[in-house]
């Protein structure tokens, strides 16, 4: 039985044709020093931002980068906080957030 003879469609989305991939940190939770990551397809400049859970940012950094795989290493001291912070990246007129977890 083939796809077309069943009024099937497929389509594929290639996540990284148009944007970025953000992972999370890790370690998470983290306690000093924690890496974030992310893949963007070509280069561009990238922000990326630390927030608390009421929105107030604690650490922005804009940046040019190449395409393929980055990291970034958040020293807790730039933050200065514990307890759940978010951290999101702009690229391209795209954002994404996660969740991370800084303990003492």
């Amino acid at each position: 039985m083939s796809l077309e003879s069943t009024g099937l469609e497929i389509s594929y989305s290639n996540q990284l044709e148009n944007s970025f991939v953000l992972y999370q940190n890790v370690p998470n939770p983290f306690n000093g020093e924690t890496s974030i990551s992310f893949s963007l397809v070509k280069a561009g400049a990238v922000e990326i931002s630390i927030f608390d859970v009421t929105g107030r940012q604690l650490f922005s950094q804009t940046s040019n980068y190449g395409s393929g795989f980055h990291s970034l290493a958040v020293d807790r001291s730039i933050v200065d906080q514990k307890g759940v912070l978010y951290y999101q990246l702009s690229f391209n007129n795209e954002v994404a957030t996660k969740k991370m977890i800084s303990i003492e």
